[in-house]
This record gives structure tokens, sequence and C-alpha cells, in this order.
């Protein structure tokens, strides 16, 4: 790759040296005088995406929904344990329905985001869950009693740059362990009350998946 300014691309007749040097690192011209990311601005994406997700489960396990809901587009499609959801509204109803009386702490790890466009972007990760229903850490003067994780899930999801920053457009979570199969959780339990179960336990919404 060439500095923007020495390339002879059409670039070079439009910014002057300083402006395209100023911006050398987020993106550069190839042989053929095309604009192409720089890795500066895929990892700068990179971050944005991985800070993007790891926000949503703070706002979840302080029970902050409203703030969750936010971080999702409009149009977005989620997927988990065969509860299917679509937009804010779901995911606002599906947070309060299914977390209200418990405690919850997800830890999200092994995170891998991919970045599509300068755009668009797609991740997988994935979230350990400890759960326990009925019992609310803000109402215990010690630590709630534990056996170990309840789930472990691997996670895909979709991202789009916004005119309000990157956002969610689409998730998909599909369960690797659970702690005990028979036992539903919250989601499960509001997702069949609410009519939002589909047959099989989730549904892949990715459409372009990591290689």
């Amino acid at each position: 790759m060439k500095p923007l300014w020495k390339s002879g691309s059409p670039f070079s007749k439009v910014f002057s040296p300083a402006t395209l040097d100023a911006h050398a690192t987020l993106f550069v011209c190839n042989e053929q005088g095309s604009l192409t990311m720089g890795r500066d601005e895929e990892i700068a994406i990179e971050w944005d995406c991985q800070k993007l997700l790891r926000q949503y489960y703070h706002y979840v396990d302080k029970k902050e929904h409203e703030k969750a809901a936010e971080l999702f587009t409009p149009d977005v499609e989620w997927s988990s344990m065969g509860v299917v959801l679509k937009g804010h509204d779901d995911i606002l109803k599906d947070l309060h329905g299914s977390l209200g009386d418990g405690t919850i702490r997800h830890v999200f790890t092994n995170a891998v985001v991919e970045v599509i466009d300068e755009n668009h972007a797609v991740s997988r990760s994935y979230n350990t869950n400890y759960y326990t229903r009925g019992i609310r850490i803000e109402d215990c003067d010690e630590s709630i009693p534990f056996a170990g994780p309840h789930r472990l899930s691997g996670n895909d999801a979709e991202l789009v740059r916004t005119e309000d920053g990157w956002k969610i457009s689409r998730r998909a979570m599909s369960h690797v362990f659970r702690h005990n199969p028979d036992e539903r959780v919250g989601l499960e339990i509001w997702g069949e009350s609410a009519g939002k179960m589909e047959k099989t336990e989730t549904v892949s919404v990715m459409a372009a998946p990591l290689r």
C-alpha cells in the first residue's frame, strides 16, 4: 500500500497531501487506485463493536432494560432457547418478563469481530450465565450461594453503524452447556406465555458467518 497522496489515485486531486496523510492510518489506497480500509480503522471498529456487546450485558445485569434495548436497531431480530424476538418492544417485554425477580450475571468472553466494511460487522463470542431465580442481590446482605455456572452459550451477532453509533441488528444464541437441561429459565417461561416460542431452540440469523 502507498500513501494516498503519492499513489496517483483520484484522491490526490481532491484532497491535500496533509489531509490524506492525516487519514492514511484509517484508509489506504491499493495499487489499483481504490480506497480501502486500513488496519487502524478495522481495529477501531472491532473495539467499538466489542464494547457495545459488553455494554449490553452490563445494562441487563443492572436491570437497566431501556438502556439495553437502545443498543439494538429498531428492526432487530433476536433468537435464543427457541424464543424469537423482533424489535425494541419485544426486547423490553422479554427483559422485564424473564429477569424481573432474580439475579443474573453474564461473563462475556472469546469475542471475535470480523469487519465487513466501514458500516457492517459480525461477531462470535461465548457467554457464561450465573443465574438465581427469586433472589435479588439488591435485597441480600451477603453473596448468593451457587453450585456453578447456570449455562454457557455461543453467540452470533450482526452489527451496523447508524447515525447514533454502532447497533446490534441481529443476534442468535445456542446453548453448549446447561447445568440442568430439565429446568426452564425465565426466558423460556416468558417466551411460552407470550407466544414467542418456536420449535427449535435457536434460529440462526447470521447473514455473513465468520470465516
